[in-house]
């Protein structure tokens, strides 16, 4: 978790000031917490513009069109919910409280919430694990009402529309234990001991790793040969999609993408 980086499924718009903010008071955020933009268009702009010692930024920003644009690394600490920076990532969604968030909005928050790798939860209260809302934490979270009693009761939509996307052609989130050889490996690359990994987060590190250093090699790779592999060598047990399904989800991964 302390690894959150950059998530593929969004645009890539770093915050020029967002390193101040630092990290969070744990290893990594125990949840992230839902607000409304109150208004259309991306915030990135007002954002960036802000001047010490007034800044403020979320981590993500989800159109109604389930575009979506990230502003720091997912191990970086918002500035956006006072008290609450300290524990909660931070997701502002565009339109307004009397609005409920889309069909779009909510596939895309429920694709974010899954690669966060955060619990399944709804928060109603600071320091619970979970989805959680700007309101919820009262005065010393700035007293807000957002993102208002529509989209916070949508939270449920968000982790039933998770359920699906994992039920459905698995999303490669399916656990695998890790032996010792593939532990040590990503040990080395990534600092961190992880006995087990979703098959997709597994791909992402290996697969980021090696394509970082060079990324005109993306065009050389046989997908579909190397899906084949993957299916092939996944332990048994795992329920994972056919090597067709793998193959275009690398494909369309390493080549729409930014490498995370």
């Amino acid at each position: 978790m302390s690894a959150l980086g950059w998530w593929g499924g969004a645009a890539r718009r770093p915050i020029s000031y967002y390193p101040e903010s630092g990290g969070f008071t744990g290893s990594a955020p125990i949840g992230w917490i839902l607000h409304v933009v109150v208004g259309d268009g991306s915030p990135y702009g007002y954002f960036a513009r802000l001047h010490s010692p007034n800044r403020k930024f979320s981590n993500l920003w989800v159109a109604k069109s389930g575009d979506v644009e990230q502003y720091t690394p997912g191990s970086s600490k918002p500035w956006a919910q006072g008290a609450g920076n300290a524990e909660y990532l931070a997701v502002e969604t565009e339109g307004y409280p009397d609005e409920p968030l889309t069909t779009a909005q909510i596939d895309a928050l429920a694709r974010w919430h899954i690669w966060t790798g955060l619990p399944d939860k709804i928060a109603d209260a600071p320091g619970q694990h979970g989805i959680g809302t700007h309101s919820m934490g009262g005065a010393a979270w700035g007293g807000h009402a957002c993102p208002g009693a529509i989209r916070s009761s949508q939270r449920g939509a968000i982790l039933a529309r998770v359920r699906q996307i994992r039920k459905g052609n698995m999303e490669l989130t399916d656990q695998v234990a890790l032996g010792p050889g593939t532990r040590a490996v990503l040990k080395e690359l990534t600092g961190a001991d992880v006995p087990s990994m979703p098959v997709w987060d597994l791909l992402q590190r290996v697969l980021g790793n090696v394509l970082s250093t060079n990324a005109s090699v993306r065009h050389l790779i046989d997908y579909d040969a190397l899906a084949t592999s993957i299916v092939a060598k996944l332990p048994a047990g795992v329920s994972a999609p056919t090597a067709a399904d793998v193959a275009a989800a690398v494909r369309a991964e390493f080549t729409t993408h930014p490498l995370t």
